[in-house]
């Protein structure tokens, strides 16, 4: 049976004129305005377009629930938004705060996925906020360049104060709540890295190579270990120039692939950037959370579990880490993993306690236990 619509969502459809909605709205369970404007403008167009409202209808609706909400914007450039941060030295943001709730009827909740790292202002919040912080994270380790080549670590902290400094205020008021917060290089040097290995430096190809100090190992079986390091790292740059230069394109190619639903290609992005082992626990989190969203679309829903944990344990942002939690209990329940499921849910909702899609989840997997 479906749900009688609240008559201030009635009303509003009325204004709209877009009263056609709400028969299917209604057998959607969508009855309640204060549902459509939890949602977000990314994951409010995510689940329409799901349901199968048209765009045109989205935006006219969207425009109204969020009226910063610029459809006129919908054409810009993931790239044009990156190089006028980097400009800027502004400072990056985390995924959206408040997008928290899906639609009950499909399962389908906070960002759908759709357009997923761009977030243009009149369809695709959600993600840019991710691919921004990888942005800045790329800004911060050019700013790091100077600090290396003095002899300082590739994690150089202290230089990345710059780049938070360069906090853009206009940012703050857009409609999703996307948080602005310090994105500061984290000294992982004895941590592992995304590929599994241990992060160092490369020898630079216009200076002798650095001789690994091993006992019993000649001169020049330390050179060749160099060297085979070396060949067998082919991404990882000792140059810090190039190394934020290769990451922002590796990162901006993989954005507009996953925007035009080439989820392949931009999944091969992403790994190609996880590759070059960013010492920025920030811009890897995002890089994992957004290459999840790949793997989903490509039904593989293994991958997907993987990199939204990594990218939930990996990010100190508080909302990109209740997002992934929220993801990985979707793969988990894809998956027939019912206590994964519930332990990410469990993780997200540690956090942010209120968030409603997660605590769907959980609700989901309890109705199920008990067959109803």
């Amino acid at each position: 049976a479906t749900m009688a619509m609240e008559a201030e969502l009635t009303l509003l459809l009325e204004k709209l004129q877009l009263q056609e909605l709400a028969p299917l709205f209604e057998s959607e369970a969508v009855t309640e305005l204060s549902l459509l404007t939890s949602m977000g403008a990314l994951m409010l167009r995510e689940n329409l377009v799901d349901i199968g409202v048209s765009e045109q209808h989205v935006q006219r609706l969207s425009a109204a629930l969020f009226p910063s909400y610029s459809a006129s914007a919908a054409d810009d450039t993931h790239s044009v938004q990156q190089d006028a941060a980097l400009a800027s030295g502004a400072q990056h943001r985390g995924a959206a705060a408040d997008s928290t709730t899906f639609d009950s009827a499909k399962g389908e909740g906070m960002d759908g996925d759709a357009a997923e790292a761009v977030e243009l202002p009149d369809a695709a919040n959600e993600e840019r906020c991710a691919a921004a912080a990888v942005s800045a994270a790329a800004a911060a380790a050019s700013a790091a360049a100077a600090a290396s080549a003095a002899g300082d670590t590739v994690a150089a902290a202290t230089t990345t104060a710059a780049v938070a400094d360069g906090h853009n205020d206009d940012d703050d008021d857009d409609d999703d709540g996307c948080a602005l917060e310090p994105n500061e290089l984290v000294d992982v040097s004895d941590e592992p890295v995304p590929s599994g290995g241990v992060p160092r430096q490369a020898p630079s190809r216009d200076r002798e190579p650095q001789v690994i100090e091993v006992a019993n190992m000649t001169e020049e079986e330390a050179n060749a270990m160099n060297d085979a390091d070396w060949i067998l790292k082919p991404l990882l740059t000792a140059d810090m120039a190039e190394l934020k230069k290769t990451f922002q394109r590796l990162a901006s190619d993989a954005d507009r692939q996953l925007a035009n639903s080439y989820f392949a290609n931009a999944q091969a992005s992403y790994t190609h950037a996880l590759q070059l082992e960013i010492p920025n626990a920030e811009a890897n989190a995002a890089i994992h959370y957004n290459r999840a969203a790949c793997a989903r679309k490509l039904g593989n829903m293994h991958l997907s579990l993987r990199d939204a944990s990594a990218a939930a344990k990996m990010t100190k942002d508080g909302a990109l880490s209740v997002r992934a939690w929220w993801r990985a209990a979707e793969a988990a329940l894809a998956l027939g993993d019912v206590e994964e499921a519930e332990a990410a849910a469990n993780a997200g909702l540690a956090i942010r306690p209120s968030c409603v899609a997660l605590r769907r989840v959980l609700a989901s997997i309890h109705s199920d236990a008990k067959g109803v």
